[in-house]
């Protein structure tokens, strides 16, 4: 196989990937879920609840409407801290 044949393979497979990730993966919301034990965590957080949101590179790729449903989902999560 050519060099040039391996360009446009390159090339199709990364477009193909990058379409996935604008079109698709970014609207993908994740909750996880990490139950955590401390031997010495104080009983006043026994059973406190952290939420945690990452990568929302807000701007031209996420637009704001979708950036409220995060936040209107976080809120209603019913976590004690959100960060």
């Amino acid at each position: 196989m050519g060099i040039k044949k391996h360009l446009v393979i390159f090339n199709v497979v990364t477009a193909v990937i990058l379409a996935y990730g604008f079109s698709i993966e970014r609207y993908a919301l994740r909750i996880n879920t990490y139950p955590l034990n401390f031997e010495n965590l104080p009983e006043a957080f026994n059973g406190y609840r952290i939420l945690v949101i990452t990568d929302l590179h807000f701007g031209l790729l996420m637009s704001r409407p979708w950036v409220c449903e995060i936040l209107k989902r976080a809120n209603g999560a019913g976590a004690d801290c959100i960060v």
